[in-house]
């Protein structure tokens, strides 16, 4: 699990100033910052939904992005 939830008491006030029930707080510092993203977030089954794409190169053990990124340089 890469969230936990921080369940209100009381009628705290959320950052709206609406009665707080509960908040998810993501672990791998990747909140969602819109409702959009918000949305991929709570739906995404096995993971962090913008880590997925950073398919992690098992040869390497770097992401797929890292490897395209030194592709480039001398020496590589």
């Amino acid at each position: 699990m890469h969230y936990r939830e921080r369940w209100a008491a009381h009628d705290e006030p959320g950052d709206e100033g609406c009665a707080l029930l509960y908040q998810i707080v993501c672990l791998l510092d990747t909140p969602p910052l819109s409702p959009e993203e918000q949305a991929r977030c709570m739906s995404s089954a096995r993971g962090c939904w913008r880590l997925q794409g950073e398919a992690m190169d098992p040869a390497q053990g770097a992401t797929a992005e890292t490897a395209a990124a030194g592709a480039g340089r001398p020496g590589s």
